[in-house]
């Protein structure tokens, strides 16, 4: 590791204008304790498993920070992930706002279609300074808030990573694929909680009804159609009928993803394994990705999917 009069230099230093930017894009991925962080060249990843069945990710692209510089002991080795509290990390970015985000400007978000930015000045208010740090492996992973000459120091314990198998998505035997405005998505999830379904079945066609998304619980059953509106549907693409059965808990941990997000884009792959990942509108014109992936119940636990 290189090093300037005595100084070792971090393998990974980066500042961010906005923490809340941080915040919000980090949250859509909060329905795990820990996450896994991978610090490249072009950005951290990070990730999460809310269950066997579910899985979160997100990327912040080195392009999102005003200054990004990544040093590792060997260039030619990739630096091995590590894992640290994602319910401490966020914690620590909200440091500063006594609400990190309103609930009026979520419901504001959530019921209007063409709502702004989640990262407009009206919904982020004030911003934070947040520069973090990863001294060498094994070291705490370290964050520096400031805010109008108030500063703030935070050293999160980072873990060995555990051996985590990412749900794969067969991205080259595709049935289905689907780009939509994702408050949309998100108005379809909240219509159909009230019967307290457990599982969701997403159905596709190329003829009418295009896509349903359906649930049924104690309280009854709920059933969203979406019509082959370019307004709707932005891209739809399915060879024919198919139907896959996922837990509705999964979906209602993306929620937060959806709230936040301009638009989404799903993939189902052949064997079920569905990829959901929004677009989210970040400062400056930026953007940034969330994915959530799920996999489906298997055949034999649903009676058969229905095929054509």
């Amino acid at each position: 590791m290189a090093s300037n009069a005595g100084v070792e230099t971090p393998v990974f230093a980066a500042i961010s204008s906005s923490a809340r930017q941080l915040f919000i894009l980090l949250r859509c991925i909060s329905f795990a304790a820990k996450a896994q962080v991978q610090i490249t060249a072009d950005g951290l990843q990070f990730s999460v498993e809310g269950s066997p069945a579910v899985q979160g990710f997100v990327f912040l692209d080195k392009e999102l920070f005003t200054s990004y510089n990544y040093n590792p002991v060997d260039p030619s080795i990739s630096l091995d992930p590590f894992e640290i509290s994602l319910s401490a990390l966020l914690e620590t970015l909200q440091i500063f706002s006594t609400d990190a985000f309103p609930r009026q400007q979520l419901n504001q978000l959530i019921t209007s279609i063409n709502r702004p930015s989640a990262f407009s000045p009206q919904s982020l208010g004030t911003t934070s300074l947040c520069q973090m740090s990863y001294p060498s492996p094994g070291s705490p992973f370290q964050l520096h808030l400031s805010e109008s000459g108030v500063k703030t120091t935070c050293a999160l314990t980072t873990y060995e990573s555990s051996q985590r198998i990412d749900l794969p998505l067969d991205r080259t035997s595709l049935a289905l694929k689907i780009i939509l405005n994702s408050a949309i998505l998100h108005d379809a999830i909240i219509e159909l909680s009230p019967t307290n379904p457990t599982r969701l079945v997403l159905s596709a066609s190329p003829r009418a009804p295009y896509l349903t998304l359906s649930g049924a619980g104690a309280l009854g059953s709920a059933s969203v159609e979406f019509t082959k509106d370019p307004q709707i549907l932005e891209t739809f693409e399915v060879a024919r009928r198919m139907s896959q059965e996922y837990a509705f808990a999964g979906f209602q941990q993306a929620s937060r993803a959806m709230a936040v997000a301009r638009k989404v884009s799903i993939r189902i792959d052949k064997a079920g394994v569905a990829s959901f990942q929004f677009l989210v509108d970040c400062e400056e014109g930026k953007s940034a990705f969330v994915e959530v992936r799920f996999l489906p119940f298997l055949r034999e636990e649903e009676g058969g999917a229905e095929e054509e």
